[in-house]
């Protein structure tokens, strides 16, 4: 983690076989890589990627997917397995490799 200027801003999620991690707003991951729930095409460790180089906040996994929180609050992503539901875009999407967004409601 050379170059990390301030910890403050960092924050951390474990699943079963894959961390991810916010330093600035940027996330990475490392891993298991199946499944999608590294969120990128890289073996082992890499960056991810958002739309628009949106800012994230908070991290957020599971057993095997990723949730992430934009730095406005607006927009979530989701990444991995999601046969149950859990990645908040309908029970018939299997698997997701790269972040797949959905808006938060008002209120």
């Amino acid at each position: 983690l050379s170059g990390v200027k301030n910890f403050e801003r960092t924050r951390a999620g474990v699943g079963t076989k894959h961390t991810a991690f916010v330093i600035d707003g940027r996330v990475y991951t490392m891993g298991s890589d199946a499944n999608g729930r590294l969120g990128h095409d890289k073996k082992r460790y890499g960056r991810v990627r958002f739309p628009g180089d949106d800012k994230i906040k908070l991290i957020a996994c599971g057993a095997a997917f990723t949730i992430a929180v934009s730095s406005d609050h607006r927009t979530l992503y989701a990444w991995g397995v999601g046969i149950y539901g859990n990645l908040g875009i309908g029970k018939k999407v299997k698997e997701v490799s790269y972040p797949m967004a959905f808006g938060i409601p008002d209120g």
